[in-house]
Parts: C-alpha cells; structure tokens; sequence
C-alpha cells in the first residue's frame, strides 16, 4: 500500500494516522511551510515509487471529479 507523504498534503485534507488514507476535512488547516506542499488542488504524492507489478486504489468519492497520475 502507498505511504502518504505529509508534506505534500494539500491543507485541505486529512491523513490517516497510518498515512495510508486522505479524506476532505472541510477545513483549511494550518501546516508546516513546505516547497512540496499542494496548495491549488486537493491532492497528495506517496512516499515510494512503483518498479515492477499492478496496482490499484480503493476510491470512496462523494463530489465532482477524482484523479490519479503515475
């Protein structure tokens, strides 16, 4: 499973504890300053990469529009 990176997490949303999960918090919060921070569109990076295999995400979306880019 991919690991979140926190310090890309758009302010908006909400890690898991486990940082394997991101939900909408409905309010902006207040983090850390950094250069690789989303701060126009509600996204995250994962911490690792993929080389070889499939993968795939579970996606609970209630809204308009959802994405995932390699």
């Amino acid at each position: 499973s991919v690991t979140l990176d926190v310090e890309t997490v758009n302010p908006w949303l909400e890690v898991s504890e486990d940082l394997k999960s991101l939900r909408w918090s409905g309010t902006q919060r207040s983090l850390p300053d950094s250069e690789k921070r989303f701060t126009n569109c509600p996204c995250a990076l994962g911490l690792e990469g993929f080389t070889l295999g499939k993968h795939y995400w579970v996606v609970e979306w209630r809204g308009i529009g959802t994405g995932v880019c390699e």
